[in-house]
């Protein structure tokens, strides 16, 4: 059997080929040397501690280089501080893009860990350079969050009821151990001596000094609407996952193109989804710089108030609205008149208003309908319709209207009506998310606090938005455009600076002037 014979590794090499002869010409890699070098990292606010040249040790490593690492890094699923300075040893490609310098593990982490907003800003410069090459639709985006595992155990993590129960549990202890040393001084047999016993009494008051503490943190967190503390991230939350489990998470809310499923814009949070949809929809329509945009989100963003802000902002929602109530008589089956401000009931009877606007505490206003409890008790539905207490009590049927029901009325009949462009949400927004988790692996969080985290989820979006501006035009292509686009990009910074550079001077004049 004939079989392919390697070279042997004594054998040396005359004409070793270079580096650069190693690397495609179609190698990502290559993108990502030719996106960095384009950025003056100096205006993307990364923190690098200057060296002089007369301090002592090694000149410190180039941002862009670092940046190149994690880039790379992020991409091809490495993100350990240490295998990252493995790869500097071992990976060709990362020699080529690295001019074959090994920054050491911890200089490479405090990039990471030092620089949330250099990266976030990175993240947001390539969105500009795919929205030069009209890769963005710019008119409709898809809204979803997914939970990412915090650096925070669960035993890490309190609330009221989780400190109470520890209380309880080392109250009871307590109690137990000074019985067992009642037991000693009687000469008795017992499991434990007496030092033994001192020294687990000392223990349990150690605890329970831990436990005033965390109370008292708890109390403070609570005068700022928090329900729950974690001690080692504290950021982070104990929220419900999939599958009905609950762990420490931080929600990472994305919004994503239509147009290529690209990254439009992410926030970090450690919030549920009900109060996140207005803030990203009005930064992306701002990032996009366009007068309205469609916005379609799953039922848990389904918020009145949130609905009101994205109207107000002429973001135009299709939020999936809760199951309706079943009943042929519940508030659903009430047919509401916006001309004359009354409800009609199934059996054709107009509930009125006074008009009044009543309010309920941390709740909207709301209005009050009903008709007369003469026409109820003719009606023969009355006893599917009223309650045994109304019956009993001679009170009729009453509708409550709250103050946003009418952007409530106005999303539900753009679903109702647009049932085919709602269901393109899942195909557009749980695309990212099933990539990074799923194939990419990336399902928690490697650093600390909210700030820190966004800094780390702008590398795994821009490598995600990275692959899929390969898969469209591909990385020769894209160098191309990045080379022009640096060119008109440098062209309007300089016009830019020299715009601001004359307005101060003319604001400094006018002030000498009076």
């Amino acid at each position: 059997m004939r079989i392919k014979v390697g070279k042997s590794r004594a054998q040396t090499l005359l004409f070793p080929p270079s580096l650069e002869q190693i690397i495609d010409a179609d190698n990502v890699v290559r993108l990502i040397d030719a996106f960095i070098d384009i950025l003056n990292l100096e205006d993307f606010d990364f923190v690098m501690k200057p060296k002089k040249n007369n301090e002592p040790g090694a000149p410190q490593y180039a941002a862009s280089d670092l940046l190149k690492l994690y880039l790379y890094g992020y991409l091809n699923r490495t993100t350990s501080s240490r295998q990252l300075e493995k790869l500097c040893k071992v990976n060709i490609e990362v020699m080529w893009l690295l001019h074959e310098l090994c920054p050491a593990h911890m200089t490479i982490n405090n990039f990471r860990k030092d620089n949330p907003k250099g990266l976030k800003k990175v993240f947001r410069f390539y969105n500009r350079f795919l929205d030069s090459q009209d890769l963005f639709g710019k008119k409709t985006i898809a809204i979803d969050g997914s939970k990412f595992r915090a650096q925070n155990s669960k035993k890490n993590n309190h609330n009221e009821k989780s400190l109470r129960l520890k209380e309880a549990y080392q109250d009871r202890k307590t109690e137990e151990y000074l019985s067992l040393l009642d037991k000693t001084d009687n000469d008795e047999d017992i499991l434990l001596s007496k030092k033994e016993i001192k020294n687990k009494l000392k223990e349990l008051t150690a605890r329970k000094q831990k436990c005033k503490n965390l109370k008292q943190d708890l109390a403070k967190a609570k005068e700022n609407g928090e329900l729950q503390i974690s001690t080692v991230d504290k950021d982070a939350r104990k929220m419900r996952m999939p599958n009905n489990g609950v762990d420490i998470c931080l929600n990472v809310q994305s919004a994503v193109d239509d147009k290529h499923s690209l990254i439009a814009d992410f926030t970090v949070t450690n919030k549920d989804d009900k109060k996140a949809l207005s803030e990203i929809a009005i930064k992306v329509k701002e990032e996009f710089e366009v007068d309205s945009i469609d916005t379609l989100a799953d039922a848990g963003y389904f918020m009145a108030s949130e609905l009101k802000k994205c109207s107000d902002a002429n973001i135009i929602t299709y939020v999936s609205p809760h199951a309706p109530m079943k009943g042929a008589f519940s508030k659903q089956a009430f047919k509401y008149d916006a001309t004359n401000d009354t409800y009609t009931c199934p059996n054709d009877q107009v509930l009125t208003t006074n008009g009044n606007w009543l309010k309920r505490k941390n709740r909207q206003s709301y209005k009050k309908y009903n008709c007369s409890i003469l026409i109820c008790e003719k009606c023969p539905f009355v006893k599917d319709c009223l309650t045994e207490s109304g019956l009993k009590n001679r009170q009729a049927r009453t509708i409550e209207r709250m103050e946003f029901d009418d952007y409530v009325d106005a999303n539900n009949e753009r679903i109702k009506n647009n049932k085919s462009y709602y269901r393109k949400r899942a195909k557009i927004v749980e695309h990212p998310f099933g990539t990074i988790k799923r194939n990419w692996g990336y399902t928690y969080s490697r650093l600390r606090g909210l700030e820190k985290i966004e800094g780390e989820f702008s590398l795994i979006f821009l490598c995600y938005n990275i692959r899929r501006s390969v898969s469209i035009l591909g990385v020769q292509d894209l160098i191309k455009a990045l080379k022009a686009f640096k060119t008109s990009f440098l062209s309007f910074f300089k016009l830019f600076l020299a715009i601001m550079s004359h307005q101060i001077r003319f604001n400094k004049k006018l002030t000498e002037t009076y």
